[in-house]
């Protein structure tokens, strides 16, 4: 089957080339093998096109996003992909200054090792074919990053700063500056992250004022104690939080994440069971911008201790989802974490995933059906007979999501000669 991109490129095709696409000629041809590689070098040479003029294109959100090609560009390269490391929470790894865990500390070195892969992967795909070859070997995103940085950042001072062209004054550099001035660097352009990571926070920033949930003045001043959940450092991360505890209820990522949020994340079930036990029910029915609460997280990445030592301080998360209809047993379910979603359902109110209170109960059942857990389906359809024709949040209903398993009927598995011949008897 095309995609909408498949179809766009056909189009790019000169009128006066055999190869013209019009409507119908892919139907009329793909049935040759002919009309199938006509169709595949289009498609490819417009994609190639595409990508080394433009950039490479995601198809996961059709967005187009720069390559790094040489220094004309490497600026806006650099913001770009940064800003993409930030809104996935890899930037600390980037801009990390100390070593890195030691394989002889497990736990933390598997989260370390994980999310570097991530911050490399962004990288990677961010350069084109001919760049690539500068940090095919590196293994490091640090690494990786500073190796472009020292070969295709611009040299001297950034000439979009307006500070730049400011002349600087001897008395304004005089060898009795006192201690706390701001050294202005070569590089007077730039702000580096680690400096912003080196202020003191300041106890007004998290005051007593600030409600659960909500964000402070910027999440910067969070970074170490991000970074130490991420790492699964909990002595670094309480010693943040005893000295600033309003922290453990603030948005501590771009995406709103709370503490609580980034350590489920990062499966470190020993920190989870700490800030449980420090936190209200209230905060930890936080929701991130996504509209997750960590235990939904929790419930999406299939961890079955981290759910159970949420639900065991605020059962009320049971009904919270991402939105009123995706709840958690529905996110196990959709994501195939079975004995997770055993343990979920047999918590949920069963009165909420009746028909006339939404889609949930339709949802459960729809999802039960299609990964294999007919038990679920089969005792939740016992109990509300209902649901077998109600719809879930994709309008589909349990009796249609069942004539789409063919294989859970006999006559729709495809049986060898002997086996056809023992259930014909």
């Amino acid at each position: 089957m095309l995609s909408c991109i498949d179809f766009f490129f056909f189009t790019l095709r000169p009128p006066q080339s055999k190869s013209w696409f019009v409507p119908g000629y892919c139907y009329r041809n793909t049935h040759s093998s002919q009309g199938i590689r006509s169709i595949y070098g289009i498609a490819k040479s417009s994609f190639i096109f595409f990508q080394t003029q433009f950039g490479y294109i995601d198809r996961s959100n059709m967005e187009t996003k720069p390559v790094l090609r040489d220094e004309d560009n490497y600026l806006e390269w650099s913001v770009r992909v940064k800003t993409d490391l930030m809104a996935e929470d890899l930037w600390d790894i980037v801009e990390a200054t100390n070593e890195p865990p030691t394989p002889e500390n497990e736990a933390a070195f598997k989260a370390w090792r994980k999310m570097n892969a991530m911050a490399l992967r962004v990288i990677q795909n961010s350069v084109g074919s001919d760049r690539f070859s500068d940090i095919m070997e590196i293994t490091s995103a640090r690494i990786a990053w500073e190796t472009l940085a020292e070969k295709y950042k611009p040299k001297g001072p950034n000439p979009s700063s307006s500070m730049a062209s400011v002349p600087l004054e001897e008395d304004n550099l005089d060898s009795n500056s006192k201690s706390g001035t701001i050294q202005i660097s070569s590089d007077i352009g730039e702000i580096t992250s680690d400096r912003m990571a080196s202020v003191p926070l300041e106890e007004d920033k998290l005051d007593s004022s600030t409600k659960p949930g909500e964000s402070d003045k910027g999440v910067e001043i969070y970074m170490d104690l991000c970074k130490s959940l991420k790492i699964g450092d909990w002595n670094a991360a309480k010693e943040f939080l005893n000295r600033h505890p309003h922290a453990i209820s603030a948005k501590i990522t771009v995406t709103g994440q709370t503490a609580l949020h980034v350590a489920a994340e990062a499966g470190h079930v020993h920190i989870v069971e700490e800030l449980v036990n420090q936190m209200s029910g209230e905060n930890l029915e936080i929701k991130d911008i996504y509209g997750y609460t960590a235990l939904a997280r929790a419930a999406y990445n299939g961890n079955y201790r981290i759910a159970e030592c949420m639900l065991g301080k605020d059962e009320n998360l049971i009904r919270i989802g991402i939105n009123f209809e995706t709840i958690p047993v529905v996110l196990a379910l959709y994501n195939g974490h079975l004995k997770l979603a055993r343990y979920l359902y047999l918590l949920t109110p069963p009165e909420i995933l009746m028909p006339e209170n939404g889609t949930m109960g339709a949802s459960v059942v729809c999802e039960a059906i299609k990964n294999r857990a007919l038990d679920i389906a089969l005792d939740l359809l016992n109990r509300c007979p209902r649901l077998v024709v109600a719809q879930d949040r994709f309008c589909m209903s349990p009796f249609c999501a069942l004539a789409c398993m063919p294989d859970y009927f006999l006559s729709g598995n495809r049986l060898v000669f002997w086996k056809r011949w023992i259930y014909s008897g």
